[in-house]
């Protein structure tokens, strides 16, 4: 019987594959020699270990392989630390499924790494923290208290020392390493940030280094000091540097607490530092719950202004469609003049007339009665009655449309190439309206194109059918493209790329698309330039003659 068929996987897979696992290895093995600092000798176990905040951060980020890593570094710490095999291997085993346990539950929290919310603190404490440091103390302890190598008078208390020492390091290092980069501060920001962490440099030392006198006995109240600068840092720079800055000052407290300097330092090691880390986490959900709270309220902020702008812009949209309907209302009468003359002035023209004067009447008759349409169409929408439709040649459409387009595509000094398929269908549409939208793509176009030196100036329109039954009508220029800056907003009301319109053309342009059951879309062209598409469907039934 063939064997089936295995998709080969290709050397680069692997190789990042081994990467994803030795990385957090790596990691983890760095975090570990670190907790080594303050291993308690006779019973084999660290009052502070950041290696738990290290894998459950990396699972987090990059998930189940990084909890593997977390395994094989925990593994060889064990060995390097003299422990047997099966003890090191049963450790291993809960410091890759803790972390592991705790990302799940994070995610199943939906948990924003930002912690930018009170809830996604709480969240992160709850879901993350709590279950991952349960887990893997209760591995480390049982696996440290069955092999005998912690000397410990009951696992009750050799678990609560194990569960403290994993829950300060997530606590401290975790959030650190999950908080993304701080955007927005600027350079005045940066040096407040700086100001920040030299004056807790300079607190943390005053107060661990123990400068002051051994008689003053304000050290322990002293401690309080970070309390104001981590205030600041939560009002003033967010949970991303405030988490730094908590990490920051914990390191330098824990290291002058392990050399035996500093107020939680005169005593026995094990007491003094589970002092150390009840002031630590006090310091750290302080820290994380107040820029949380203030972030989630600035952001209330901004959503709010959003909202009132949104208020504003529609209030400027309405005022717009009362005053178009007063301006359809006030030029329906004028152009129905302007049209009666012009037919009479062609009337009373004897036969030895100008031909000149004669397509001029003819033209202005012409250009009078389509306004007249687009009055009516105005007048229909703002009454929100359906704009006629009609029966048309796609192709005659087009040539339609530019003809009103003529005389500035010719004072611009455009090159104007049509590429008109002979075998496009006809449309189903409310003809003035696709002009309107076609006249809106073209001016655009010659705007633009009078950046670029008049030689190349060129303008395409292609009209094209598709195999899904639509018509795609393309105005592709070789101007200077669409600026970056516009691009996500270029079809919202009043967006102007720097000409003197209004900056209402594409808005409506899309709308008038969309509502004909098309899309109206914008692309780079290669080469410099943009191109704009909109597709219509195809009416039913024999087409007319382009």
């Amino acid at each position: 019987m063939p064997l089936p068929d295995v998709a080969p996987v290709s050397a680069r897979a692997l190789l990042r594959g081994a990467a994803a696992v030795l990385m957090p290895a790596l990691a983890y093995w760095l975090a570990a020699r670190v907790g080594m600092v303050f291993l308690i000798e006779r019973a084999g176990v660290s009052l502070l270990w950041p290696a738990a905040g290290v894998a459950l951060a990396l699972a987090c980020r990059f998930g189940p392989l990084a909890a593997a890593g977390a395994a094989l570094g925990a593994l060889g710490a064990h060995l390097e630390s003299g422990h047997d095999l099966p003890a090191s291997v049963a450790v291993a085993i809960g410091m890759g499924l803790a972390p592991w346990l705790g990302a799940e539950l994070i995610a199943r929290a939906r948990v924003r790494f930002a912690l930018d919310r009170p809830s996604d603190v709480l969240g992160f404490l709850l879901a993350g923290a709590l279950p991952s440091s349960v887990a893997s103390s209760l591995f480390g302890a049982g696996v440290l208290w069955l092999a005998g190598i912690a000397r410990w008078p009951g696992f009750p208390s050799l678990w609560w020392l194990c569960w403290i020492a994993d829950l300060m390091g997530i606590l401290l290092l975790a959030p650190a390493l999950l908080v993304s980069r701080p955007r927005g501060l600027g350079r005045r920001g940066w040096l407040e940030a700086g100001v920040i962490a030299v004056l807790t440099l300079l607190a943390a030392v005053v107060v661990y280094g123990e400068w002051l006198p051994p008689d003053a006995m304000l050290g322990r109240p002293l401690s309080y000091l970070i309390f104001p600068l981590v205030i600041w840092a939560a009002m003033r720079l967010g949970p991303a540097l405030t988490v730094w800055l908590l990490l920051f000052h914990a390191a330098i407290a824990a290291g002058f607490t392990a050399m035996d300097s500093g107020p939680f330092a005169h005593g026995a090691l094990s007491q003094e530092l589970l002092a150390l880390h009840a002031h630590l986490a006090m310091v750290s959900l302080t820290g994380l719950l107040l820029a949380a709270s203030i972030a989630g309220r600035r952001q209330a902020e901004e959503r709010a202004r959003a909202y009132l702008d949104e208020l504003a812009h529609a209030g400027r949209v309405s005022a717009m469609g009362e005053m178009a309907a007063g301006l359809a209302h006030e030029l329906n009468q004028p152009l129905c003049a302007i049209a009666t003359y012009a037919q009479a002035a062609r009337r009373l023209a004897g036969d030895d007339t100008d031909p000149t004067l004669v397509r001029a009447l003819e033209r202005l008759d012409d250009n009078a009665r389509r306004a007249g349409g687009i009055i009516r169409q105005m007048r229909n929408f703002v009454r929100g009655g359906e704009p006629e439709s009609e029966r048309v040649a796609t192709n005659t459409l087009v040539r339609e449309g530019l003809a009103l387009t003529a005389a500035a595509v010719r004072q611009g000094g455009v090159a104007l190439r049509l590429h008109l398929d002979p075998d496009v269908p006809d449309v189903r549409v409310a003809t003035v309206q696709i002009h309107q939208v076609l006249v809106n793509l073209v001016r655009n176009a010659v705007e633009a194109l009078a950046a670029v030196p008049e030689a190349r100036r060129r303008l395409e329109v292609i009209t094209a059918r598709r195999a899904d039954a639509r018509v795609e009508v393309t105005v592709t220029d070789t101007g200077p493209g669409i600026p970056a800056r516009l691009r996500d907003a270029l079809f919202e009301p009043f967006v102007s790329g720097g000409g003197e319109g209004m900056g209402l053309g594409l808005s409506v342009s899309r709308s008038i698309i969309r509502h004909h059951g098309g899309e109206l879309r914008f692309e780079d062209r290669p080469g410099g330039g943009c191109r704009f598409s909109f597709d219509l469907p195809a009416a039913g039934g024999r087409e007319s003659d382009g």
